[in-house]
């Protein structure tokens, strides 16, 4: 990921360590002239939890694609996560389809 200036991460660092991440990436798609970002991966230790590290994440992955000239920034969750998802609903995310994949 890091050769491919489609994809970008930020990390959130305490005391040195890293605590938290979010990485992106853009793509390209039919009815989004300049492509979206997708969230990638957001991730915060469970001890740093609660203390709005993953809202700063998101705000910097929502600035970064706004620079990026992109429209929408959206990303997938698993079904199971329901505390995530009431988060990320928190944060203006809406629920607007489901992932479909098949393991080849």
């Amino acid at each position: 990921m890091g050769k491919d200036d489609r994809y970008a991460t930020f990390v959130a660092e305490e005391g040195g360590m890293v605590v938290g991440l979010v990485t992106t990436i853009t793509c390209l798609a039919i009815g989004h002239p300049n492509g979206y970002t997708k969230i990638n991966g957001l991730g915060v230790l469970p001890e740093h939890r609660d203390k709005g590290i993953g809202r700063m994440l998101i705000e910097k992955a929502e600035e970064f694609a706004k620079v990026d000239g992109t429209m929408y920034l959206g990303l997938v969750s698993g079904l199971q996560r329901e505390t995530a998802h009431a988060f990320y609903e928190r944060m203006g995310y809406q629920k607007t389809s489901y992932w479909f994949r098949k393991r080849l």
